[in-house]
């Protein structure tokens, strides 16, 4: 599973370098920043659902019918879920003008009009995300992990594929909007929804691997139990986009406002780039990590079995500390060279680095709402979730008061401090809820064998960073700035292996060792 959702990484990024380089993925390009936009749009939408009900409803309800044999309600959830979002992805598609502009409030009529244009032939990914989601949960609760982890390669091939049909047939992309034609639109933002269809089309031919057949149920019995936990986990999402459409606005007028005054500066398309790298490592390992693990925890809830669920988080929290600590490292000393190698871009590449600073909280409070979400509280996911959002939000409000060259790295650092707090109340609640339920367990029982993986961050990647920015420039040559990332990244990696090692973690000892006694079976 990690290798698909690996590969499903490295090819999703392939193909948003791509985009960047045939758009723009700063302040100067208009047409990057209006992809960026309309794009965003199914994304954020589909993080409301998913985020909120899928992700409180699907696997528990899942686990808990197929123990019981009651395949009639796992239809019921299918069928509730496809249909509504049916619904929501034509309303939605309808409202699309409204919505442009209430996530680019102060962009110009013809920016609007050109976004506007591309989410009309976005929006309709909401309702395949849905689909590939419910369909995926499904196969996940009954332990078939691999289509959901391997259809999103397919996905980026595809897109991938359009964007090279997109490069030969418009060579050149001007930056005005009235450049830009119907059928560039059309193959650009129809490349990017066709690979999400075929994503979830992919899905449905695996699900004669069920135990039961799929059929059309119609009905909400099977979804009251978590009901509470839904509301409450979507209302956390909710908060979240909220904060986003604060960032938004801010970022767009940032970008706007650059471009007007001629400075290729970050704009809200350069933070959502920066944004993806960052989350590379959280993709591949965290993910993959958690939606296992999602699945196993719920059946000890359902066994009763909580002392095997606080085991759970205390291996997957330190796991995901040291391979996350290591990228992050990686990412905070050589974020700037990491931008001037991919997107030819320093001013990329210093939101990168800004943003990797919290992308261990990220990973680590990720996990943890998962487990509350097992143990069916809805409550501790939605505090920890408003916590993050206000912080978020805030940082947008400060960076409306900065320079419009600072706005973009201000709301980076703003979402950085947001994740780090953010995992620490997850932690408090989590350790409440399970005191609640009778489990005896104190929060630095969960923290402290993560302190090697930070000590280690702040040597390797504090380090490197001073480093970089006092003696070393970023070189003019291309291959000259890829040996120095290079060279660069593995110094860190091998400074953050020496400092953890020092400090007492064993995980590479560990799993190297696992890894010999598996080949010689």
């Amino acid at each position: 599973m990690m290798l698909a959702t690996t590969i499903s990484r490295a090819t999703g990024f392939a193909r948003n370098v791509l985009i960047v380089l045939l758009i723009g993925g700063t302040s100067a390009a208009v047409g990057g920043q209006a992809f960026g936009v309309a794009n965003e749009l199914p994304t954020q939408v589909y993080g409301l659902i998913a985020g909120g009900l899928l992700g409180a409803v699907l696997v528990p309800d899942i686990v808990r019918a197929s123990r019981a044999g009651d395949h009639g309600d796992i239809n019921r959830l299918i069928t509730f879920s496809v249909c509504a979002s049916l619904v929501l992805t034509v309303a939605l598609t309808v409202a699309a003008p409204a919505l442009v502009r209430l996530f680019a409030f102060g962009w110009p009529e013809e920016w609007l009009t050109l976004a506007t244009s591309m989410a009309y032939w976005c929006i309709p990914q909401v309702f395949f995300f849905v689909v590939y989601t419910v369909l995926g949960q499904v196969l996940n609760a009954h332990r078939i992990y691999g289509p959901f982890a391997w259809a999103p390669v397919v996905s980026n091939v595809v897109a991938v594929a359009g964007l090279g049909v997109f490069a030969l047939a418009f060579p050149s992309t001007n930056t005005a909007p009235d450049a830009w034609t119907t059928p560039m639109v059309i193959v650009l933002c129809g490349a990017a929804t066709l690979g999400v269809a075929v994503q979830s089309a992919i899905l449905v031919l695996y699900l004669r691997r069920l135990p039961f057949r799929i059929r059309w149920q119609f009905g909400m019995r099977g979804m009251g139990g978590s009901g509470r936990t839904a509301a409450l986990a979507f209302g956390g999402v909710v908060a979240g986009q909220l904060a986003f459409l604060v960032v938004s606005n801010v970022a767009n007028g940032a970008g706007a406002e650059l471009h007007a005054a001629g400075i290729d500066g970050a704009s809200l398309n350069s933070l959502n780039n920066a944004y993806l790298v960052a989350l590379l490592p959280h993709g591949v390992f965290a993910v993959a990590l958690t939606t296992a693990l999602f699945t196993q925890m719920s059946h000890h809830v359902e066994e009763g079995r909580r002392d095997l669920v606080i085991e759970d988080t205390r291996s997957s929290l330190r796991q995901l500390a040291f391979v996350s600590g290591l990228f992050t490292a990686i990412l905070v000393g050589c974020g700037a060279l990491v931008g001037a190698v991919l997107w030819n871009s320093t001013v990329i590449g210093d939101v990168l680095t800004l943003l990797a600073i919290g992308m261990t909280g990220f990973s680590q409070m990720y996990a943890l709402n998962r487990v509350s979400l097992a143990l069916r509280s809805g409550a501790s996911v939605l505090v920890a979730q408003v916590v993050v959002a206000i912080i978020t939000a805030g940082a947008g409000v400060v960076a409306l008061f900065v320079r419009a060259d600072v706005a973009v790295p201000t709301i980076a650092v703003g979402i950085s401090v947001a994740n780090l707090v953010g995992f620490l109340v997850s932690a408090s609640l989590l350790i409440r809820t399970l005191r609640r339920l009778g489990e005896s367990v104190r929060i630095m029982e969960l923290l402290r064998p993560l302190w090697p993986s930070a000590v280690g961050t702040v040597a390797a990647g504090g380090g490197a960073l001073l480093v970089r920015t006092t003696l070393i420039d970023v070189p003019t040559g291309w291959w000259e700035r890829a040996g120095l990332l290079v060279v660069s990244a593995s110094v860190v990696a091998v400074v953050y292996l020496a400092v953890t090692r020092i400090c007492g973690d064993r995980i590479m000892q560990s799993s190297a060792a696992a890894l010999f006694q598996r080949g010689r079976r």
